[in-house]
């Protein structure tokens, strides 16, 4: 098992990766690594304790939170802390193996 700190450089690691596509920056929120548009939050890693270790929120349209929940309750969950919030947390376990199989650019293990 890793520990949290292990956990946040192994995100800051793929924070970094993904700052490499257009517009997008590697920054921080709450002191956690994030990922930035243009300035705006669009991903960091869930600094809420009963969050999941290994999750992200992903901020998404608010029309489709209900839906992405819905769709892939595997994937995507809430906590009370995020309820109301036009957020998702994401399980990066479930979605780096969902992509394994197309995306060789995401790592296969934390």
């Amino acid at each position: 098992m890793l520990t949290n700190i292990q956990e946040s450089n192994q995100l800051r690691n793929r924070a970094e990766y993904r700052a490499r596509l257009p517009d997008v920056e590697a920054s921080t929120a709450y002191g956690n690594p994030a990922l930035r548009v243009h300035g705006k939050l669009l991903a960091c890693v869930a600094a809420h304790r009963p969050a999941e270790p290994d999750s992200l929120v992903v901020l998404v349209d608010f029309d489709d939170h209900a839906e992405l929940l819905a769709a892939a309750p595997d994937v995507y969950y809430v906590t009370e802390h995020y309820v109301g919030y036009s957020s998702v947390l994401v399980r990066l376990s479930r979605v780096i193996l969902m992509c394994c199989g197309t995306c060789s650019a995401w790592p296969t293990s934390l």
